[in-house]
């Protein structure tokens, strides 16, 4: 896992990124979480940080099958 910045609209952005090969289809995919903007206090980036790294670890899990989507019909 890498912290990249990012540009958007004039504006820095960090943000957590990997690749991840998948199961099925060998495909690499990139999966990135926004963490915030570069501008940020150190606390406040520091909090925002720990939200983002958790988010980022479900979208890889599922990314690489270990949390299976679950379609309910009732």
């Amino acid at each position: 896992m890498t912290v990249v910045t990012k540009v958007i609209k004039g504006n820095q952005y960090y943000y957590y990124q990997d690749n991840i090969k998948g199961n099925l289809n060998n495909k690499i995919k990139t999966v990135s979480t926004l963490i915030g903007r570069t501008d940020l206090d150190d606390e406040a980036l520091l909090s925002k940080r720990a939200i983002a790294l958790e988010k980022h670890f479900i979208k890889v899990f599922k990314e690489i099958s270990l949390i299976t989507k679950v379609n309910y019909k009732f």
